[in-house]
């Protein structure tokens, strides 16, 4: 599959009206919020099932995409790790999420701490 590199840094966000989108790689963090409905996330060779309360985490230069998307309601942040994060920038260009997806009722009180505390 042809994998679509993007850049740009700029701070986005914006309210998707689907989430199928092919497996692209870019210099952001990109996080996407589930509000409602459903869709699946492809980050390397995995698949993850998305459902509302569900937030993604895709750091930069980490292929991901979207498929499967049903009725998705929800919005995606974009946040260049240059120059907004750049607390983190070892974290970012090192390392790749083990578990990309939080699932709801899990990350409202630890998920967010522990991607804090890296």
């Amino acid at each position: 599959m042809k994998v679509l590199h993007q850049e740009n840094n700029n701070v986005r966000l914006f309210i998707p009206k689907t989430l199928d989108f092919p497996l692209h790689l870019h210099n952001v963090v990109e996080i996407v919020f589930v509000t409602g409905g459903s869709a699946t996330a492809i980050c390397g060779n995995q698949r993850f099932a998305l459902e509302a309360g569900d937030l993604f985490v895709a750091f930069p230069n980490q292929e991901h995409g979207y498929e499967n998307t049903k009725n998705i309601a929800g919005f995606v942040l974009i946040v260049p790790a240059q120059p907004y994060l750049s607390a983190f920038h070892s974290v970012f260009e090192q390392n790749i999420p083990l578990q990309p997806v939080l699932k709801k009722g899990t990350w409202e009180h630890t998920g967010i701490l522990q991607l804090a505390q890296m």
